[in-house]
């Protein structure tokens, strides 16, 4: 038997480490190398990507000629760099003089023992081990990095500016104090008297709230394009218009936000759709199901001091007791120990009721179960079953997850609010279980308590209730549905709920259309004409503030930034 190495998944310090390339200064991204546009804003000392996404648009956009959105009078005539195979990569490590670690010793990565053009013209500060496999270089794709990763920074930035969150916020003295100097958004200078106006991307407090509101619902996200990449199923059309799509946005955030948002993280989402079509589904490279079995495994080291409780000798016991449960007998009750389908009994009772159960071939389970069920029952507030998470309302709603909405397909689809969870039990050796849910159902009628829209979004009206029908569904045939509510600064009388399916952990539904992903995705809008003046300063809110006393080299910095002095010699794995 062989193996091979298909490709890496990993985060962006951890790619520094396997593929040899530095993930810091001004050629931190891996897939520009020399050819990036990035540069080290004065007042900020670190480096971004303000206005680099306009070379990934088309030759003759209007983007490209503007020189007063984005830096000021700079027409951007360059293309976007070309992938490298693994051939080219190779041997411009080779052309570069870049040594193996083992030739240099435990500190070989100095700057002083660096190759020549290091910082300048490449990142190299070393040469992989991964390059001895004689397949590596044949490989499109190599090292995968990790979707979540960059889609948890975008989104950091992101938010953490539009609340003004102190220290996290992109937004700061530093980031105003470097804007004369690249853009023409004299609104936003600093005055004499050191002041400074409120930006138009600053939320408001109702805005606030709403979006408070709305982030509580489980399964949100602020979506842009990483619904579409994080979809299960891919369809090659979509992701090409994606590949055209999200420059035009990254330019349309450089108009609005400044320039110290845009640092690698914000960079990086330009380059994910070209490796997704090299990898397939996001399910190959993102580190979802690693991170979950590595907090599984670090769990059973229950005594660290100890060998005997360590990861190892824990999982080994974990194995051998899932193996062996295949061959106990069937009284014994294991996780993968086989019961009788329950919805047959419930079905059959009226016929096994006839039976002549005292002949004597009956078995005793036999004759126990048709005594009927248990007078006790056993409630509780949740219930794990084909990797779904059911909470009761009482329960989720007190909690950050919305795991109480329930469907039941048919041909008219219902939906419902999740209210108890009843297990019944049967008597005798076999303890056979039931496990019902009472639901408060939704009206399910078109239009009046269920509307749907082109694009195949199913909207639930919370106000509209359905009571002809029993309120109790088996437990096997429900499916989990998320109930996200709309924004709304002003509530109306009719609540409309989006209905949001849910995908049980481990599974991939085979038989349903690609969830979270169309079959189309539209073109973005270019503008007609280029616009020189586009609102910066929140109409709201005219006043000036006081500048806030902070600056950016005392911000928190998170795992992925790091210093761009040129005197830091720290090493660089």
């Amino acid at each position: 038997m062989r193996a091979i190495l298909l490709w890496t998944i990993i985060d962006f310090p951890a790619y520094e480490m396997l593929s040899g390339w530095t993930m810091h200064r001004r050629l931190a991204c891996p897939y520009c190398m020399g050819s990036t546009c990035a540069f080290q804003l004065k007042h900020g000392r670190k480096t971004f990507w303000f206005d680099c996404h306009c070379r990934f648009l088309p030759i003759n956009h209007l983007y490209r000629r503007n020189k007063t959105l984005f830096r000021s009078k700079v027409v951007v005539r360059g293309t976007a760099p070309p992938y490298l195979f693994g051939e080219e990569v190779e041997k411009d490590i080779d052309y570069y003089g870049v040594e193996k670690p083992v030739s240099k010793g435990g500190n070989w990565h100095t700057p002083a023992n660096m190759a020549d053009g290091y910082g300048t013209h490449h990142n190299w500060h070393k040469k992989s081990i991964f390059w001895e496999l004689p397949f590596w270089k044949n490989l499109l794709l190599r090292h995968n990095l990790g979707v979540i990763h960059v889609e948890k920074n975008f989104f950091d930035n992101i938010i953490n500016t539009l609340l003004n969150v102190s220290r996290k916020k992109k937004d700061n003295k530093n980031s105003r104090l470097d804007l004369p100097a690249l853009c023409s958004r004299s609104e936003l200078h600093i005055i004499n008297d050191g002041k400074i106006s409120v930006p138009l991307f600053r939320l408001s407090a109702e805005a606030k709230a709403a979006l408070f509101k709305l982030a509580t619902s489980d399964g949100y996200v602020l979506e842009l394009f990483f619904k579409d990449l994080s979809s299960s199923t891919l369809i090659e059309d979509v992701i090409r218009q994606l590949d055209e799509n999200i420059p035009i946005i990254m330019c349309s955030l450089e108009k609005i936000f400044p320039p110290s948002f845009f640092d690698v993280m914000e960079h990086l989402v330009v380059h994910l759709p070209y490796k997704a079509l090299l990898r397939g589904p996001v399910h190959n490279g993102w580190m979802y199901p690693y991170e979950r079995s590595m907090k599984h495994l670090m769990g059973k080291a229950k005594n660290i001091a100890r060998v005997e409780g360590s990861i190892v000798p824990r999982s080994l016991i974990e194995e051998t007791s899932h193996f062996t449960s295949y061959y106990f007998g069937s009284q014994a009750h294991t996780r993968k120990g086989l019961q009788p389908d329950m919805m047959m009994v419930v079905l059959c009772r009226d016929i096994l009721l006839k039976v002549d159960y005292d002949y004597p071939f009956y078995s005793l389970w036999f004759h126990e179960l048709i005594q009927g069920l248990i007078a006790k029952v056993t409630t509780t507030p949740m219930y794990f079953t084909r990797g779904y998470t059911f909470h009761t309302y009482e329960y989720g709603s007190r909690r950050a997850t919305a795991n109480y909405g329930i469907c039941v397909k048919g041909e008219t689809d219902f939906y419902w609010i999740l209210q108890e969870i009843i297990e019944l039990e049967f008597p005798g050796l076999v303890k056979m279980k039931c496990v019902l849910f009472k639901c408060d159902w939704f009206d399910s009628t078109e239009n009046k308590g269920v509307r749907y829209s082109k694009f195949e979004v199913v909207d639930i009206n919370a106000t509209r209730r359905y009571n002809k029908i029993e309120p109790y569904v088996l437990a096997s045939q429900a499916y989990q549905v998320c109930f996200i509510p709309y924004p709304r600064i002003r509530q109306s009388g009719i609540s409309w709920l989006a209905d949001i399916k849910v995908t049980p952990r481990g599974r991939v539904l085979s038989d349903e259309q690609p969830p979270l992903q169309e079959d189309v995705v539209n073109e973005v809008d270019i503008p007609e004409k280029a616009t020189d003046e586009i609102l910066l300063v929140d109409p709201q809110n005219p006043e000036y503030e006081d500048l806030p006393y902070e600056v950016a080299s005392e911000a928190i910095e998170d795992e992925f930034e790091e210093s761009d002095d040129p005197d830091d010699g720290s090493d660089d794995e």
